[in-house]
């Protein structure tokens, strides 16, 4: 494990261990209409991407459709700081502490993604198991980025 990521990880569990940070994420339903509402948009990026690609054969098309659909997250989330379902059904995503996400952790939530949500490993059953049992609701990318999903009205 790199020096850099080590120490980032470390600071990230002796802050959650201190008790600092106060956010507990959001395990609602709206979470979950959430993210199926985000797939639609995901898939349609990734089906133009893939479209676009196609005439450089199998391998090219489906590394585009990857790249579009996992970079529709990332992307809103930076440009937007959220995704177009979150934003519908009221959610945030924040750092622990409350305070705006950087780029680092939502590019580190992005590449969590397709780990967590990934048909060919066991779909969204990761996510969804570590929401259900981390004290702060949160998936293993938010975890890992120091990140958390909660309501907005939660915020001040």
């Amino acid at each position: 494990m790199s020096g850099r990521f080590s120490s980032f990880l470390k600071a990230t569990i002796m802050a959650d261990a201190t008790g600092e940070n106060a956010l507990i994420g959001d395990m609602s339903k709206d979470r979950w209409f959430a993210a199926v509402m985000d797939n639609l948009p995901a898939l349609i990026v990734a089906l133009v991407a893939a479209t676009q690609l196609a005439a450089h054969g199998d391998a090219a098309a489906w590394t585009a459709a990857a790249i579009g659909y996992f970079g529709y997250y990332f992307v809103s989330e930076v440009v937007f700081g959220n995704t177009l379902g979150k934003l519908i059904m009221g959610l945030s995503i924040r750092q622990n502490s409350g305070a705006r996400c950087t780029r680092s952790q939502l590019f580190i939530r992005s590449l969590f993604r397709v780990l967590e949500v990934n048909p060919i490993l066991l779909g969204a059953f990761p996510a969804a198991i570590s929401i259900l049992f981390s004290r702060r609701r949160q998936r293993i990318g938010d975890l890992v980025a120091g990140t958390v999903v909660v309501r907005r009205s939660e915020l001040c």
